[in-house]
């Protein structure tokens, strides 16, 4: 896993080129239902494309949807200036909060555990899992591999390319490469719509509720500002309630709003 440098701070560089550009540069990778990338047009669409619409139109700004990475790649494609933002949402880790600046959490998502379908060792007993005769398999610079690396410190660690995908996760499990990679259940449900019967969820509880939140470089105070500003408002509207239960997914919840809002009744 790399040690990331700690970014030169240079505040609100970011902010100060949307606001000129009247255009953000998202970076994003394929998630489905939270991204989905047309292959022949490049379309994007999916729950994110949608709230990052309603986030530009707030702010006044174009997004665009600029640069497809890895999810090891994220920090170095903000702290660079490939992108303006990650447009999917990220779990909070270590590294992060150290290099990135970070928005409001959009949306909670328990995480549990993926093995091979005939693999009970787990059931009800992630701490099995702390063994240096487990392998997990991550992505390399990924939340989730450093989560897990913190989690569960004497297992071993499979580190996969920061370009890889989840569906490489996945594949290093079948193949015997690894015995267990974390994700969130979108993942999972996903991968068995085409491929039943050969991995399933370590039964339990969740083994973590992660924080899903946007990130850009480190020192981009005012950015985040605008944009945590305008999260409230789409919270406490329901709007990003509204665009998850639009696509049906049922294991990520968005934050209640601020208040209850009593019941309006006539005289």
């Amino acid at each position: 896993l790399p040690v990331f440098a700690q970014a030169e701070i240079i505040h609100d560089k970011v902010y100060e080129s949307v606001m000129q550009t009247k255009t953000l540069r998202c970076g994003y990778a394929d998630y489905a239902p939270w991204i989905m990338t047309d292959p022949n047009t490049k379309q994007v669409t999916g729950i994110m494309r949608e709230v990052m619409d309603e986030i530009g139109k707030r702010m006044g700004v174009k997004v665009e949807w600029t640069a497809s990475m890895g999810w090891g790649e994220i920090t170095t494609a903000a702290n660079s200036g490939k992108i303006d933002l990650f447009c999917n949402t990220v779990w909070t880790d270590k590294a992060q909060l150290r290099n990135m600046s970070l928005s409001r959490p959009l949306y909670y998502t328990p995480t549990y555990a993926y093995v091979r379908v005939d693999d009970v060792r787990f059931d009800h007993d992630y701490m099995a899992i702390n063994d240096p005769k487990i392998t997990i398999a991550g992505i390399d610079g990924d939340s989730s591999y450093i989560v897990m690396q913190d989690s569960f410190p004497k297992a071993t660690m499979l580190a996969l390319p920061n370009t890889a995908t989840p569906s490489e996760q996945i594949l290093s499990v079948l193949t015997k490469k690894a015995d267990v990679f974390l994700a969130d259940p979108s993942i999972f449900q996903e991968y068995n719509k085409s491929n039943p019967g050969k991995i399933r969820q370590v039964k339990g509880a969740p083994l973590f509720v992660m924080n899903e939140v946007l990130v850009t470089r480190a020192g981009e105070q005012q950015l985040m500002n605008v944009i945590n500003t305008v999260l409230y408002s789409l919270i406490n509207e329901g709007v990003i309630a509204r665009i998850i239960h639009k696509y049906g997914v049922t294991t990520s919840l968005a934050p209640r709003p601020d208040v209850d809002l009593p019941l309006l009744t006539g005289k």
